[in-house]
């Protein structure tokens, strides 16, 4: 600790990085480099995202969390190398969501999924609820099961 700053503040380097580990229900999420990884990389998502869902998603999801993580990041992978897979620019959906009142968003996985709707998730899955389901919604259709008439309503 400097004895006496400097009023514009300072900035301390460390020789290794820090790490954070947060233990959720038991299971050890270590955040490092802006990292969050699960076990010899069961895991590994950015920080922000773990941390953005661990706040909306963990508190319905408790211990369900990281199971639900897991297999997200599976269909993402499987989503990401198939040849149609494709991510709607974050732009896009703000003028969106901005131009309809959308407060929903439908479609991609919940480690893609762009946190600045209130409501999100894919089919009859959701994946954070901190608004109403029945505002208007944002449909990404690339990502959805192959059948999304049986889901999507008026």
């Amino acid at each position: 600790m400097i004895a006496c700053p400097p009023p514009g503040g300072y900035v301390k380097i460390f020789a290794e990085p820090l790490e954070f580990v947060d233990d959720w229900y038991g299971q050890a999420v270590s955040s490092q480099e802006g990292i969050s990884r699960l076990g010899d990389n069961v895991l590994q998502l950015a920080c922000a995202r773990w941390h953005f869902l661990k706040t909306v998603a963990g508190p319905a999801m408790k211990q369900e969390l990281i199971p639900f993580l897991v297999d997200e990041a599976r269909y993402q992978q499987a989503a990401d190398l198939a040849s149609s897979s494709f991510n709607i620019s974050w732009r896009i959906l703000v003028a969106a969501q901005r131009v309809f009142g959308a407060g929903v968003f439908r479609g991609e996985s919940a480690v893609t999924a762009p946190p600045f709707f209130p409501t999100a998730g894919r089919g009859n899955l959701s994946y954070w609820n901190t608004g109403s389901e029945t505002a208007p919604s944002v449909v990404c259709l690339e990502n959805l099961p192959s059948t999304p008439q049986t889901w999507i309503v008026g």
